[in-house]
Order: C-alpha cells, then structure tokens, then sequence
C-alpha cells in the first residue's frame, strides 16, 4: 500500500513503528500513527493542526496519556492493528478525492478522523478537529506551497527563446561548432544531457543563446528540437528562495513549473556549486538538479569550469556528456591574426 505514500508519509509510518517499539507496545495502532505524524513538525499535518488552532504539544500530551507502555521491547517488524490499517486505506481515498497520486501525510491525518473510534481519532475529535473542516485546511495548504515554488521558478529563470524572439540577445560568433554539437547531443533521445565546459573568461550563456536563437529561426534544427523553449534556471538562488515545506513538496512544485516553463533548461550555476555537499541532500540545489535529471520530460543543460575537478561533479557527470568551449577570441587575438596574415601576404609576394 505505502508504494503510493509520498516520503514524507512513509517516514510517518517508520516514525509510528519507532514509537510503539520506544513504548514498548507489540502492534502499531492509531495513536502510534499519529505520534508519528506530530513528529515532522513542519509537514502538511503538523500544518493543519495549527490552522485549526490545535495545539501539536497538546495533542502529544494526550496521546501519550492514553496509551499504556509495555514491560519488553518488541523485536522485528511490528505489525499494524487493524485499525491502522483501515486509516492508511482511508488516507489512500483521501488523497483520491483530492485529485492526488499519491498519499501525504495530511492524507493520513484525515484517515485518522476519518476512522472515528481509535485512540488518535478520540485525540483529534476531542480537542476540536472536524473531518470537513480538516479537509478545508488540508487543501489550502498544498496549494499555497506549490504558488509560491512557481512564483520562485519564475523569479530566476528566463525563457531564452522569448528573448531571442524579441531581439534582447547579442548575436553569437564563431561558436558555431559548438552550437551544432550542442543541438546534436540534444536532439538525441538517448542521449546524455550537454555539460558546457568553459575557461575563466568565457560567457556561460554564449552557446545556449545560439541555440535558443537557432530555434527562434526556424529551419535551423532538427524535427526534435523544432518549437522547444529553452529556459535558463539560477538554480542556487532558486533553492534559497523556495518556500519552507517539506522538500518531497517543495522540490516538486518548483519542478513541475520549470517543465511547464520549458523543454530545455540551462543550469546557469556550475555543476561544482550544485553537487557541493550540504547537510540536508534532499533540499537545496543538488535536490533540484537530481529532479530535474530524473524528468523525463526536459532536456538539461549543465555548466562547469576546466579547472573543476570535485569528485561529487565527477559522479554527476556521470550523467552529462562534455562539450568544450574555447576561449573568447579578443581584440588582440584578432590583430595578431591580421598580422600573420599580411606576414603570409608579404612572402607570398
């Protein structure tokens, strides 16, 4: 049943086993699954209680009141009570009759009012919560996260291909090679995802603008790439912007409105920055990177420097497929090469 649960809602269902066995009771009935819930503090249930103005240490209180400890500590899995169970079955039905895939923990939070008889439902009933009410507040919630994750998408990205369109990007010369690699690897449907590789003093933007350019066109690529938007993600700005929520939530949300916003999207931040080692893997760049990798639906586009070399953007590139970009040509270079050329001349003469 829990191949349907959200993360967040299996962790609950872990955390309801963690409490029976530290309670030292043999089965895991309502009141377990709802200490579970009370634990993720920041979740879609610990959320609805608030807007209920129920109190989450109160709850606790009387759930604890209400369940008597036992003398051994159980070993193995601990088995659901039949009441769990029917609450789990009716968190599924909930999040049907809310249009969701999958189950959250709100989900089981109306599963356990739902229920009405057990231990948590007499808990919840008694300090004030009502089923309708509950369901109210359960959906105004995930709607609110999900408004702001696109709002944040659409404060740091930009579609590439609307500014092609309207003239704001500068034209792109002598980069034509890579841009041909570039719309190449892309229009490959097994292929891996482009990782722009460039040196110090190079415009990260230059070669992705060509190819946004190149589609604005027309007749300049492949079926495959014709009509696709190209939309550039600052994705380190975006993970600080995101709304606090739980990240099997958030990240999600900010997904889904970047694939609503385009079929290509360019990492504008290195490869280095987003694959650095934080204290939570499952929030922040590398969260989003590793969402945005798993989407079927869009193409990536990475970036990175020659002098890269952190073994987390090693094992990421595992997954992208470099295409080096040279040094941009400048006003030196080119009178070194009208100089060369009239030296040709002279001894040609």
């Amino acid at each position: 049943m829990t191949d349907r649960f959200t993360e967040s809602a299996r962790r609950v269902v872990v955390a309801a086993q963690g409490e029976a066995r530290n309670l030292k009771n043999f089965y895991v009935g309502t009141e377990h699954l709802l200490l579970g819930l009370l634990g993720d503090r920041g979740g879609p249930a610990a959320r609805t209680l608030e807007a209920l103005d129920i109190g989450v240490d109160d709850v606790r209180q009387r759930v604890q009141d209400a369940i008597k400890p036992g003398v051994q500590t159980p070993s193995g899995p601990i088995p659901l009570t039949p009441r769990a169970e029917t609450v789990l079955q009716l968190a599924v039905q909930e999040a049907q009759l809310s249009g969701h895939d999958e189950v959250d923990t709100g989900d089981i939070l109306l599963g356990l009012i739902r229920e009405g008889t057990g231990v948590a439902a007499q808990v919840l009933i008694d300090c004030g919560a009502e089923l309708v009410i509950a369901r109210r507040a359960v959906g105004a919630r995930s709607p609110s996260l999900a408004v702001e994750a696109a709002q944040a998408v659409r404060d740091h990205s930009l579609d590439l291909t609307e500014a092609a369109r309207n003239g704001e990007l500068d034209p792109v010369i002598g980069l034509r090679r890579e841009v041909d690699g570039l719309v190449q690897m892309l229009s490959q449907y097994f292929a891996r995802n482009p990782v722009l590789v460039y040196g110090p003093d190079a415009d990260q933007r230059t070669v992705v603008a060509g190819l946004a350019m190149r589609i604005v066109a027309g007749n300049q690529v492949p079926d495959a790439l014709e009509g696709k938007r190209v939309l550039a993600v600052q994705v380190e700005q975006l993970a600080q912007e995101l709304p606090a929520g739980p990240p099997d939530e958030v990240i999600p949300a900010a997904v889904a409105e970047i694939t609503k916003l385009g079929d290509i999207v360019f990492c504008t931040d290195s490869l280095t920055v987003l694959t650095a080692e934080r204290t939570d893997e499952n929030a922040g760049p590398a969260a989003i990177l590793r969402a945005l990798l798993a989407t079927d639906e869009i193409k990536v586009i990475g970036v990175t420097s020659r002098s890269a070399d952190e073994s987390s953007e090693k094992v990421t590139f595992e997954k992208f497929e470099p295409i080096e970009i040279p040094e941009p040509v400048t006003m030196y270079d080119i009178g070194e090469l009208k100089l060369a050329l009239e030296n040709a001349r002279y001894f040609e003469a």
